[in-house]
Protein backbone atom coordinates (compact mmCIF):
# COMPACT_ATOMS: atom_id res chain seq x y z
CA UNK A 1 0.00 0.00 0.00
CA UNK A 2 1.69 3.30 -0.50
CA UNK A 3 2.04 6.08 1.20
CA UNK A 4 -0.03 9.39 1.23
CA UNK A 5 0.68 11.94 3.62
CA UNK A 6 1.36 10.57 7.27
CA UNK A 7 -0.46 11.30 9.98
CA UNK A 8 0.32 9.96 13.13
CA UNK A 9 -2.36 8.13 15.98
CA UNK A 10 -2.29 6.28 19.19
CA UNK A 11 -3.07 3.32 16.94
CA UNK A 12 -1.02 3.30 13.87
CA UNK A 13 0.33 5.53 11.58
CA UNK A 14 -2.57 6.62 9.10
CA UNK A 15 -2.27 7.69 5.47
CA UNK A 16 -4.63 10.28 3.32
CA UNK A 17 -4.65 9.90 0.10
CA UNK A 18 -7.53 10.26 -2.67
CA UNK A 19 -8.53 7.20 -4.37
CA UNK A 20 -9.34 6.75 -7.87
CA UNK A 21 -12.91 7.77 -7.80
CA UNK A 22 -11.95 11.09 -6.02
CA UNK A 23 -13.26 10.26 -2.20
CA UNK A 24 -10.33 10.75 0.80
CA UNK A 25 -9.52 7.80 1.55
CA UNK A 26 -7.14 6.69 5.13
CA UNK A 27 -5.03 3.51 5.24
CA UNK A 28 -3.40 1.50 8.17
CA UNK A 29 -1.71 -1.24 8.92
CA UNK A 30 -4.09 -3.48 11.63
CA UNK A 31 -3.12 -6.65 11.41
CA UNK A 32 -1.53 -7.08 14.64
CA UNK A 33 -4.16 -4.07 16.20
CA UNK A 34 -6.75 -5.06 19.02
CA UNK A 35 -9.95 -4.43 19.35
CA UNK A 36 -9.64 -1.13 20.98
CA UNK A 37 -6.81 -0.21 18.89
CA UNK A 38 -9.35 -1.00 15.61
CA UNK A 39 -12.00 1.20 17.05
CA UNK A 40 -9.62 4.10 17.64
CA UNK A 41 -8.00 3.92 14.06
CA UNK A 42 -11.64 4.19 13.20
CA UNK A 43 -12.39 7.56 15.41
CA UNK A 44 -8.48 9.04 14.31
CA UNK A 45 -9.41 8.16 10.47
CA UNK A 46 -13.28 10.22 10.61
CA UNK A 47 -11.66 12.99 12.56
CA UNK A 48 -9.51 13.07 9.36
CA UNK A 49 -12.40 13.81 7.01
CA UNK A 50 -11.76 10.60 5.48
CA UNK A 51 -14.54 9.03 3.82
CA UNK A 52 -12.70 5.36 3.86
CA UNK A 53 -10.18 3.33 5.51
CA UNK A 54 -8.55 0.81 3.96
CA UNK A 55 -6.39 -1.50 6.09
CA UNK A 56 -4.65 -4.70 5.95
CA UNK A 57 -5.90 -7.32 8.74
CA UNK A 58 -7.46 -10.35 10.02
CA UNK A 59 -11.31 -10.82 10.20
CA UNK A 60 -12.35 -7.40 10.35
CA UNK A 61 -15.90 -8.24 9.68
CA UNK A 62 -17.52 -7.62 13.30
CA UNK A 63 -15.96 -4.04 12.99
CA UNK A 64 -17.87 -3.16 10.04
CA UNK A 65 -15.65 -4.05 7.64
CA UNK A 66 -16.21 -6.04 4.37
CA UNK A 67 -13.34 -7.78 2.61
CA UNK A 68 -12.18 -5.95 -0.33
CA UNK A 69 -9.14 -7.01 -2.25
CA UNK A 70 -5.45 -6.95 -0.65
CA UNK A 71 -2.12 -7.51 -1.60
CA UNK A 72 -0.94 -10.24 -2.91
CA UNK A 73 2.81 -10.95 -4.73
CA UNK A 74 2.95 -13.88 -7.23
CA UNK A 75 5.95 -14.98 -8.67
CA UNK A 76 6.92 -17.35 -11.92
CA UNK A 77 10.37 -18.73 -12.42
CA UNK A 78 10.13 -18.90 -15.77
CA UNK A 79 7.49 -16.45 -17.87
CA UNK A 80 5.08 -18.05 -19.93
CA UNK A 81 5.53 -16.83 -23.49
CA UNK A 82 3.17 -13.68 -24.45
CA UNK A 83 1.76 -11.47 -27.03
CA UNK A 84 2.59 -8.23 -27.82
CA UNK A 85 0.39 -5.15 -27.53
CA UNK A 86 0.99 -1.12 -28.29
CA UNK A 87 2.89 0.70 -25.56
CA UNK A 88 2.21 4.51 -24.26
CA UNK A 89 5.07 6.52 -23.63
CA UNK A 90 3.26 9.71 -23.46
CA UNK A 91 2.83 10.68 -19.31
CA UNK A 92 -0.28 12.19 -19.72
CA UNK A 93 -2.16 9.84 -21.32
CA UNK A 94 -0.43 6.92 -19.30
CA UNK A 95 -1.84 9.00 -15.99
CA UNK A 96 -5.44 9.12 -18.04
CA UNK A 97 -5.80 5.86 -18.74
CA UNK A 98 -4.52 4.56 -14.98
CA UNK A 99 -7.04 6.64 -13.66
CA UNK A 100 -9.98 4.91 -15.50
CA UNK A 101 -8.48 1.46 -15.68
CA UNK A 102 -8.04 0.91 -11.63
CA UNK A 103 -11.65 3.64 -10.53
CA UNK A 104 -12.98 1.73 -7.37
CA UNK A 105 -10.26 -0.78 -6.82
CA UNK A 106 -8.86 -1.46 -3.71
CA UNK A 107 -5.25 0.06 -2.36
CA UNK A 108 -5.45 2.12 -6.15
CA UNK A 109 -5.14 5.90 -5.34
CA UNK A 110 -5.82 8.76 -8.04
CA UNK A 111 -3.78 9.52 -10.15
CA UNK A 112 -3.21 13.05 -12.57
CA UNK A 113 -0.30 15.56 -13.08
CA UNK A 114 1.76 14.45 -10.17
CA UNK A 115 1.59 10.79 -11.10
CA UNK A 116 2.17 11.74 -14.94
CA UNK A 117 6.12 13.43 -13.92
CA UNK A 118 6.79 10.19 -11.68
CA UNK A 119 6.12 8.39 -15.28
CA UNK A 120 8.33 10.88 -17.03
CA UNK A 121 10.68 10.27 -14.20
CA UNK A 122 10.95 6.52 -14.78
CA UNK A 123 11.96 6.02 -18.96
CA UNK A 124 12.60 2.59 -18.07
CA UNK A 125 8.72 1.39 -17.42
CA UNK A 126 6.82 0.00 -20.03
CA UNK A 127 2.97 0.48 -20.42
CA UNK A 128 1.54 -1.66 -22.89
CA UNK A 129 -2.21 -1.00 -23.95
CA UNK A 130 -5.00 -2.82 -24.89
CA UNK A 131 -8.30 -1.37 -26.63
CA UNK A 132 -7.41 1.72 -24.99
CA UNK A 133 -9.23 0.65 -22.11
CA UNK A 134 -6.23 -1.54 -20.27
CA UNK A 135 -3.00 -0.72 -19.04
CA UNK A 136 -0.12 -2.48 -17.56
CA UNK A 137 2.99 -1.13 -16.24
CA UNK A 138 6.36 -3.24 -16.42
CA UNK A 139 9.44 -2.76 -14.72
CA UNK A 140 12.31 -4.87 -16.91
CA UNK A 141 14.91 -3.84 -14.96
CA UNK A 142 13.30 -5.44 -11.94
CA UNK A 143 11.12 -7.81 -14.15
CA UNK A 144 7.98 -6.46 -11.80
CA UNK A 145 4.94 -6.24 -13.40
CA UNK A 146 2.02 -4.39 -11.72
CA UNK A 147 -1.16 -6.15 -12.10
CA UNK A 148 -3.30 -4.59 -14.72
CA UNK A 149 -5.96 -2.80 -14.46
CA UNK A 150 -9.02 -2.08 -16.69
CA UNK A 151 -12.34 0.24 -17.16
CA UNK A 152 -15.05 -0.21 -15.41
CA UNK A 153 -17.14 -1.36 -18.76
CA UNK A 154 -14.59 -3.26 -19.90
CA UNK A 155 -13.52 -5.56 -17.08
CA UNK A 156 -13.54 -8.98 -18.15
CA UNK A 157 -11.01 -12.00 -16.98
CA UNK A 158 -9.87 -12.40 -20.74
CA UNK A 159 -8.17 -8.71 -20.89
CA UNK A 160 -7.10 -9.16 -17.57
CA UNK A 161 -5.27 -11.93 -19.18
CA UNK A 162 -4.50 -10.39 -22.60
CA UNK A 163 -2.21 -7.63 -20.73
CA UNK A 164 -0.38 -10.40 -17.91
CA UNK A 165 1.16 -12.25 -21.39
CA UNK A 166 2.05 -8.89 -22.52
CA UNK A 167 3.49 -7.79 -20.11
CA UNK A 168 5.32 -11.64 -20.18
CA UNK A 169 6.23 -11.15 -23.58
CA UNK A 170 8.26 -7.72 -22.46
CA UNK A 171 10.02 -9.30 -20.35
CA UNK A 172 10.85 -12.78 -22.02
CA UNK A 173 11.82 -15.79 -20.19
CA UNK A 174 13.45 -15.52 -16.87
CA UNK A 175 11.84 -15.33 -13.76
CA UNK A 176 8.92 -12.81 -12.94
CA UNK A 177 6.84 -10.96 -10.21
CA UNK A 178 3.07 -9.47 -10.09
CA UNK A 179 2.65 -6.71 -7.70
CA UNK A 180 -1.48 -6.67 -7.03
CA UNK A 181 -3.76 -4.62 -5.34
CA UNK A 182 -7.39 -5.64 -4.66
CA UNK A 183 -7.99 -8.13 -7.88
CA UNK A 184 -10.69 -10.32 -7.26
CA UNK A 185 -9.84 -14.09 -6.32
CA UNK A 186 -11.36 -14.80 -10.23
CA UNK A 187 -8.29 -13.10 -11.48
CA UNK A 188 -5.65 -13.79 -9.11
CA UNK A 189 -6.39 -17.85 -9.68
CA UNK A 190 -6.08 -17.11 -13.51
CA UNK A 191 -2.44 -15.81 -12.58
CA UNK A 192 -1.65 -18.88 -10.97
CA UNK A 193 -2.87 -20.95 -13.68
CA UNK A 194 -0.05 -18.99 -16.31
CA UNK A 195 2.59 -20.35 -13.74
CA UNK A 196 2.39 -18.02 -11.29
CA UNK A 197 2.39 -18.78 -7.50
CA UNK A 198 1.45 -16.79 -4.72
CA UNK A 199 4.52 -15.76 -2.50
CA UNK A 200 2.63 -13.10 0.06
CA UNK A 201 -0.77 -12.14 0.83
CA UNK A 202 -2.15 -9.81 2.98
CA UNK A 203 -6.10 -9.41 3.62
CA UNK A 204 -7.66 -5.72 3.01
CA UNK A 205 -10.95 -4.58 4.53
CA UNK A 206 -12.33 -1.14 3.61
CA UNK A 207 -14.77 0.25 6.18
CA UNK A 208 -17.10 3.68 4.92
CA UNK A 209 -16.79 6.37 7.64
Amino acid sequence: MSAGRGYRSLVAELHLSVSSDGFRVAEADLSAASADEIRATIVEATKCGAWQLWVYGADLESHGFRADGGYTRLHAMDCPPGETLPTFADPTRVALLFAEAYRGVWGHKEVGYEFAEGVAAQPHLVHVVLDEVGICRIDPVARVIDAPGVGTDARTLGRYLRLISAACAVLGPGEATIESWGDSPEVLAAYEALGFAVAERLDGWSLDL
